[in-house]
């Protein structure tokens, strides 16, 4: 999975998950646990539960400028029922997803963006900055309960 996603930010990657995702090979899950739509025209795709929808999304991104992976701290373990806010510059709202993830894909207009996670009452806010030909990934990281005395000097 590591190589695919450091492919998906390379042009070549890009361009090989594009066409291979036309060819059908990325596809054979049928979209099954995927969602698709559009929001105040900001085309996205959510997913991820499964590895034939993260390869597919994967495959997708070259379509889309921003990629959103909700992860916790115990290994390869990612997160679904995550709220996500989408806010320009100005303050005024763009998107707003709820109960999703592990993967969300954004179709974002270039422009600077405000996210806002929320997952289990924990929120998160993350600038973004949208280029005209940029393909952004963006991780969440949610610590678990059971982790924290570990690591209580960072909790």
């Amino acid at each position: 999975m590591r190589t695919v996603a450091f492919l998906w930010r390379t042009h070549t990657g890009r361009t090989l998950a594009a066409a291979l995702a036309s060819q059908g090979f990325a596809c054979e899950s049928s979209g099954a646990g995927l969602k698709r739509g559009v929001t105040n025209g900001v085309p996205y795709a959510i997913g991820g539960g499964n590895i034939e929808s993260r390869q597919e999304l994967v495959a997708m991104a070259a379509a889309y400028s921003v990629m959103l992976v909700f992860a916790s701290d115990v290994a390869d373990k990612h997160i679904a029922d995550v709220e996500v806010s989408v806010r320009d510059c100005a303050g005024a709202h763009v998107l707003d997803l709820d109960k999703s993830g592990p993967i969300v894909l954004l179709g974002l207009a270039p422009g600077d963006y405000r996210v806002e996670v929320d997952h289990d009452g924990k929120r998160n806010v993350r600038p973004l900055a949208v280029g005209a030909q940029s393909h952004r990934q963006v991780v969440f990281f949610w610590r678990t309960k059971a982790d924290r005395g570990r690591w209580s000097k960072y909790a």
